[in-house]
């Protein structure tokens, strides 16, 4: 009876969502044992818990062991399905699992559905309606983002309780975090999660991380806005967090055209890194700030800005210090100054690596500054 009954789960599973499975268990299925509860047990702070067994997909999600699947999610115990590394999650797929599996709660009180943020972000307000015909027939089901698995903090949920939010661990993922096009939903959602996070008594250096990772994403307009709430709650005194709010507003600001009240702050932000003694962050400002000078043709500004930030910087042999003489060179040749040629190859000099792309480039600056002056000359 109960191989009957999974294939014919098989055949309405691949009906419902039009495509197949991959291999997807990390440990062999156990039959169900009709009538028993059959709960794996650990310990808790000195008590026993259920601890529900883990059932993950590969990336791309597309495998065909289905009776395998089938078999996992209906063996004894509380259940957590890892779909964090899947790629794309059809829409459907939930209300597909919710007509099709049909478990028997005793044996299967509990399902936990593991996601990607970006892809917890998408479903997290229809999958409970996707979800509710399991609940109707006795199993608990939800979803969850991956960060919520860390540190044991889905246990509370499998015990009756809540599964607490990890914003922190959201945070630091979505800073290695590739812009797509569910952005806005992404941002939405994070911007959900630190709003409760701040008001519940979590730090502003959380909106700062979220100014942040909006301007990464293209959404200016929101990074201006969370880099200025940020600003009004940490204060007036320096710090490495009101230095990078008031870096995330100035650069956020320049994007959107506005130039001049862009450069004051970010005049503002270099000041403050001096005075915390982050040269480095110091010097890295004025070089953005100088490459934007540069682009508008600002010759003798971006001069001043990169001789500054080389000042902060010696001595010292880097990447930061080398890409700064190279602008320096840049700057000079937009005068026609002799000191380019000077400058691009102490860039070249500077360089950690010599076959890095960065000597590349202070080499064909070389050859284009010794070009001009064969062409027209360069003045003293």
């Amino acid at each position: 009876m109960i191989t009957l009954s999974l294939l014919a789960l098989r055949a309405a599973f691949q009906r419902a969502i039009g495509f197949v499975f991959g291999p997807v268990l990390r440990s062999p299925p156990r039959r169900p044992q009709r009538g028993a509860r059959r709960l794996m047990r650990g310990t808790r702070h000195g008590r026993a818990v259920a601890v529900p067994s883990a059932i993950a997909v590969p990336p791309t999600f597309c495998g065909r062991d289905y009776d395998a699947l089938l078999q996992a999610l209906s063996s004894p115990g509380p259940k957590l399905l890892d779909l964090s590394a899947a790629r794309s999650i059809r829409p459907d797929l939930f209300t597909a699992l919710a007509s099709s599996w049909t478990p028997d709660p005793e044996l299967v009180p509990k399902l936990a559905i593991v996601l990607s943020f970006e892809h917890w972000a998408v479903q997290r307000e229809t999958a409970p309606f996707q979800l509710a015909p399991l609940h109707a027939r006795g199993v608990e089901a939800a979803i969850f983002y991956r960060e919520q698995t860390l540190n044991d903090r889905l246990l509370p949920w499998f015990e009756g309780g809540e599964a607490a939010h990890n914003v922190a661990a959201v945070l630091c993922t979505l800073r290695r975090w590739q812009p797509s096009p569910l952005s806005a939903i992404v941002l939405e959602a994070v911007a959900a999660l630190v709003n409760e996070a701040v008001a519940g008594g979590a730090p502003a250096s959380y909106i700062v991380e979220l100014a942040s990772i909006s301007l990464a994403s293209g959404a200016n307009v929101k990074s201006i806005r969370f880099a200025r709430e940020a600003l009004m709650r940490l204060g007036e005194v320096a710090s490495a967090k009101r230095f990078e709010a008031l870096q995330v507003l100035g650069l956020a600001l320049m994007v959107e055209g506005k130039v001049v009240g862009a450069t004051g702050i970010l005049d503002g932000a270099v000041a403050m890194a001096i005075s915390l003694g982050a040269m480095e962050d110091a010097a890295n400002l004025l070089r953005r700030l100088g490459s934007g000078e540069l682009d508008r043709g600002e010759f003798s500004r971006a001069e001043l800005r990169f001789r500054t930030a080389i000042e902060l910087l010696r001595p010292s042999r880097s990447e930061t210090l080398a890409s700064l003489h190279h602008c320096l060179a840049l700057a000079l040749l937009g005068q026609g100054h002799e000191g380019a040629e000077v400058h691009a190859a102490i860039a070249l000099a500077s360089r950690p690596d010599q076959d890095s792309p960065g000597a590349q480039m202070d080499l064909e600056l070389l050859g284009n500054i010794r070009g001009a002056r064969g062409g027209r000359g360069l003045a003293s």
